[in-house]
């Protein structure tokens, strides 16, 4: 327990740059037995942005939960309100990392995969039911919240090869934001404006999820909503170009 106590105190004092993340990072091959989304007929418009049927950009703080901050507070939320569960609807992302990392601590990383498979199996709550807490993760749903969760359980997902940009765009142009996973940097963890991040080849750092919300040819780049707060890159949001996203994004998901 005093080891544990104290990993934690260390992971609290991490400094601003020293982003949380938290993704276990999955391969097609993983998912090999997963469905694959629906296309987009016509032809695809040289730009879209969905990041106004989301909610903002929240912050995960010190916390391994970026999974749920992408997979539940973001893409489940806008999934629901296109269902009518209402406008400005968001939905709790400790509902979903509670459960998966069993670590009340808020240390362990998880997949998007399973998460989703939590989403449409069990539901999950408005985050006014089930509050994020940055500082301690071992509340689970008690049977009466299970209960009211399923109102809100999610259809189904599914997941592409994501390192088809073209693919990447339909879903965004059929209005639908993609969850991906990826590994970062520390140019990219202390971003601090609008302009398209680029970086030669793959990454090596640790494994974080995000949400696509959407493209502009005339950038070259697709534009992601993170969790790491309003103050990072550009409000929470930052411009990944399509060479980036080619050579470290390799799995989509997205909510039917």
């Amino acid at each position: 327990m005093k080891l544990a106590l104290l990993l934690v105190a260390a992971f609290l004092l991490l400094p601003a740059a020293a982003r949380a993340q938290g993704a276990i990072i999955e391969t097609m091959e993983d998912l090999k037995n997963r469905p694959e989304p629906q296309g987009f007929r016509g032809a695809l418009p040289a730009q879209v942005s969905l990041a106004a049927t989301l909610p903002p950009p929240g912050n995960q703080n010190p916390t391994g939960s970026c999974v749920s901050w992408a997979a539940t507070y973001a893409a489940a939320s806008q999934a629901a309100r296109r269902a009518g569960l209402g406008s400005s609807l968001r939905l709790s992302p400790s509902f979903t990392y509670n459960q998966m990392s069993r670590d009340p601590y808020c240390r362990l990383g998880t997949t998007a995969s399973k998460t989703l498979d939590l989403l449409r199996d069990v539901g999950v709550l408005p985050i006014e039911e089930y509050a994020f807490d940055g500082g301690w993760c071992g509340r689970l749903p008690t049977v009466a919240e299970l209960q009211r969760a399923a109102k809100y359980k999610i259809k189904g997902w599914s997941r592409f090869d994501a390192t088809n940009i073209e693919a990447v765009k339909a879903q965004l142009a059929r209005g639908v934001p993609v969850i991906f996973d990826t590994r970062t940097n520390a140019d990219f963890k202390a971003l601090k404006s609008d302009a398209v991040f680029d970086a030669p080849g793959a990454m090596n750092g640790g494994g974080h999820t995000m949400i696509a919300v959407g493209y502009d040819d005339a950038r070259q780049a697709i534009r992601i909503q993170n969790s790491w707060g309003r103050k990072w890159a550009d409000g929470g949001y930052a411009w990944l170009s399509y060479n980036f996203w080619t050579h470290n994004v390799h799995v989509g998901y997205v909510i039917d």
